[in-house]
């Protein structure tokens, strides 16, 4: 499999990576490219091991970055979205798949010519590409039942994906995410310290019972569920104004019950809780990356008294904000220490 990356600026190759059938490789090798250049700034991180590998993003860009994949055997991925989106169309055919910030889909692919984008002002992500042969391997007896939960999973088409619509990411994979996006290690250490937490979220993946895979003969359409993500944009890049449900409702095109309910559906919580934990985590941002004071951090995400906001905080993030700093500093202590 080839994969060429381009940005769409100048349409300059700046990375090209060949795979062979299956990912067969002799000893665990890593290929890490660091784009400091117009328009991204940042890495791209890929590790191989038998079977498997992992390409790891963590990239600030200004404009979409487009890659060109060439796969000649059968293979699945995992893509699971931390920050920014991902849309993937195949070439000559109709098959389009989107993973917004967030979510998480698995791909199955044949052989396809196809092109892919990432979009947002950072690109977080990680994908596991992976064969048949090494699922088989890691789930064992377990197998069967985990091919059982993907229900009518089309592994026959050249191109598909699990689910017509992303799903959140499980909360329990998250941890394991970002132990990959934010390893400290480095040479053998990092590479074992990737690949057994790549298996875990393999195992949980498809062994983990999560709701996701039960059958929802409700599914929402298309439209709808573009709807609601266009919505959870807008509040993302609103955060500072007052929103309300008819205002949201007006801009997804739905009525109010049918805009609670679609949000719930998608991302497992209400609108406000969802605005609120959104705002917590931007004033998080702010107060550790931008030296804000409380005050300060608060007015950004929309609260006029920050006596309000730092109640909001405490019940949300689990501890007060003027204790941010210390609980962020305990814990890279302990990184570092390890």
């Amino acid at each position: 499999m080839q994969i060429t990356l381009e940005n769409n600026a100048d349409k300059q190759s700046i990375l090209v990576n060949t795979y062979g059938t299956d990912f067969p490789s002799q000893e665990n090798s890593t290929k890490k490219t660091r784009h400091i250049r117009e328009g991204i700034n940042g890495g791209l991180e890929s590790l191989n091991f038998n079977g498997v590998t992992i390409l790891i993003w963590d990239s600030a860009i200004s404009e979409p970055i487009e890659e060109h994949v060439t796969n000649d055997f059968s293979m699945f991925k995992l893509h699971i979205a931390v920050k920014g989106s991902y849309h993937f169309s195949t070439i000559r055919t109709e098959t389009d798949f989107h993973i917004a910030e967030g979510f998480c889909n698995l791909f199955h692919f044949q052989k396809i010519k196809g092109i892919q984008n990432y979009r947002g002002e950072r690109i977080c992500a990680v994908e596991i590409l992976f064969t048949k042969a090494y699922l088989k391997n890691l789930l064992g007896d377990s197998y069967t039942q985990a091919i059982e939960n993907m229900g009518d999973f089309p592994l026959g088409e050249n191109a598909s994906c699990l689910w017509k619509e992303s799903k959140r990411t499980p909360p329990k994979l998250t941890p394991f995410v970002m132990g990959i996006v934010q390893c400290p290690y480095s040479g053998r250490t990092r590479e074992s310290c990737v690949k057994a937490k790549i298996d875990c979220i393999l195992i949980d993946f498809f062994l983990g019972r999560h709701p996701y895979f039960a059958v929802d003969s409700k599914s929402l359409s298309k439209m709808n569920y573009e709807a609601i993500l266009e919505v959870e944009a807008y509040i993302k890049q609103n955060l500072k104004k007052r929103l309300t449900i008819d205002q949201l409702s007006s801009l997804a095109g739905l009525n109010t019950t049918k805009l609670k309910h679609d949000f719930k559906k998608i991302f497992s919580t209400t609108i406000f809780k969802h605005i609120t934990k959104l705002r917590m985590e931007k004033a998080k941002q702010l107060i550790l990356d931008n030296d804000f004071s409380i005050a300060q951090a608060s007015y950004e995400v929309g609260y006029t008294n920050p006596q309000h906001f730092t109640v909001a905080f405490k019940k949300t993030m689990g501890y007060l904000p003027s204790k941010l700093k210390e609980i962020t500093f305990t814990s890279d202590d302990n990184k570092s220490t390890r």
